[in-house]
């Protein structure tokens, strides 16, 4: 959804030390499918997913082949639930442009996988903070992520997690790292 070529995505990514990354361009897949067929490296993953804009706020969806046709967030939970996919609210506290997500995350906690609980483009870090108490308060995973819309924003956001993301983030063993 930015500027940035999946070829040059893919390199920004390995050089600044990234072991695999999610691509999830708005409202497509697309971008990630071309950086999975472009990444010839075993030892790098490319998680192919992406971030619809649902009625209710911003939805991360990781591990899913197609887009979502319809945009109402039950009906994305329901999408995500048929494909095996992870699902974290995206930037759910978002300011100076109010993009707050409009659901209590507590009552969600048993349909959604996680919280996006550092965004590189937040621009005040309390943003941050609010996500990671609420990501707390209804025992959900943490996601971290760079929302890259420019090869210089890659990296700028990091999920930390062992093994495999999948697991660790069903398994709540994750945590988030970054710069503004």
């Amino acid at each position: 959804c930015g500027g940035t070529s999946p070829a040059l995505l893919l390199k920004t990514a390995k050089k600044v030390g990234l072991r695999g990354i999610a691509v999830t361009d708005h409202n497509t897949v697309e971008g990630a499918k071309q950086a999975i067929r472009l990444n010839k490296d075993t030892d790098f993953e490319v998680i192919s997913g992406c971030e619809i804009s649902t009625d209710l706020g911003h939805t991360l969806l990781y591990y899913v082949d197609e887009t979502p046709r319809k945009k109402d967030f039950f009906d994305v939970l329901e999408f995500a639930k048929a494909h095996n996919a992870i699902v974290s609210i995206a930037h759910p506290f978002r300011l100076p442009y109010v993009i707050e997500f409009k659901q209590d995350l507590k009552k969600l906690s048993k349909k959604i996988d996680a919280v996006e609980c550092f965004n590189g483009r937040n621009i005040f870090p309390f943003s941050d903070l609010r996500a990671v108490r609420a990501a707390e308060g209804a025992g959900l995973a943490k996601t971290g992520g760079s929302d890259g819309h420019f090869w210089f924003e890659v990296g700028k956001g990091v999920t930390i997690f062992e093994g495999d993301l999948r697991d660790a983030l069903r398994m709540k063993k994750t945590g988030v790292s970054g710069s503004h």
